[in-house]
């Protein structure tokens, strides 16, 4: 288990390894969803250096960690368990990625508690908080090609806290 989400979040965006030093990326690459040219930990596009993209989005990352801790313990997950830190972990990780999506992930918390927290189930619910239904239509607001490849995604980054690797 890795007890520094920051970390976990390097291990998922690739600008970290396990042992927390900094891969090529972190100095700068091109996302290959979006184009933009991201750096630090978090392949942030904000700050003109990897430091200062840090900054910036370690904020981020946490102000929106604390806005959701209440509704994380709200449904009965305590500080200190390994659910918790999933849950939250998840909360950070996808704020880093998109942080629009991050409420209807939360929203699905009890779903999650109820399958039982999993890859499978977290993942799951990573992927449907980038659902967008309009007309009783459902599409996904992501980069990613297929709803097979974002739930992919999405499933593999969904445990690195705990196995210390995506995927």
């Amino acid at each position: 288990c890795i007890r520094d989400s920051m970390r976990a979040i390097g291990l998922n965006e690739g600008t970290l390894n396990l042992d927390g030093t900094p891969t090529k990326a972190y100095y700068g690459h091109i996302d290959l969803g979006d184009g933009n040219n991201n750096k630090g930990i978090f392949s942030g596009r904000q700050g003109a250096s990897a430091e200062e993209s840090n900054a910036i989005y370690y904020q981020q990352v946490n102000d929106y960690a604390d806005k959701y801790r209440g509704a994380v313990e709200s449904y009965g997950v305590r500080l200190g368990t390994q659910a918790y830190d999933v849950l939250m972990f998840n909360i950070k990780d996808l704020t880093t990625q998109a942080p629009l999506a991050v409420p209807a992930f939360v929203a699905q918390i009890p779903d999650i508690i109820a399958k039982g927290i999993s890859a499978d189930s977290v993942g799951f619910a990573r992927s449907e908080a980038f659902a967008i239904i309009r007309d009783g239509q459902k599409t996904y607001d992501t980069t990613f090609k297929t709803y097979q490849e974002l739930l992919r995604d999405q499933t593999s980054r969904s445990m690195t806290i705990v196995t210390g690797q995506r995927g």
